[in-house]
């Protein structure tokens, strides 16, 4: 695994944990389907959660600009694979932003309901 994959894969780790010690119960991760993906998926109370992770080693880049307009077509496009299969249930997109500088602990940001 390189190492950004392995990054990535530990903060969707902790993005996964926090979310836990939210309240938020996990659903699935790492869904991936065609033309839509899902690193997170997490029930929050009543409300279904797609939750992108986005995991940085410097906080001298924004997350929230890593989710471009071509991403956002993607999550979108879960969202709607998500409302079919859920159609009673209030759905919506979070980030979560990972800052983890090495040798210093996570921090965490959660952006609820970005769109």
């Amino acid at each position: 695994m390189v190492q950004s994959q392995l990054l990535g894969a530990q903060g969707e780790t902790q993005a996964a944990e926090f979310l836990k010690r939210q309240g938020f119960v996990l659903i699935a991760r790492n869904v991936r389907k065609r033309f839509s993906e899902a690193d997170l998926i997490c029930l929050d109370g009543e409300t279904i959660v797609l939750v992108e992770v986005k995991t940085r080693s410097t906080r001298f880049t924004d997350p929230l600009q890593a989710v471009t307009p071509q991403k956002l077509r993607r999550l979108n496009r879960s969202l709607h694979l998500l409302s079919a299969q859920y159609p009673n249930q209030n759905i919506r997109l979070d980030v979560v932003a990972v800052y983890w500088e090495p040798g210093r602990e996570p921090l965490i940001t959660h952006y609820p309901n970005i769109i």
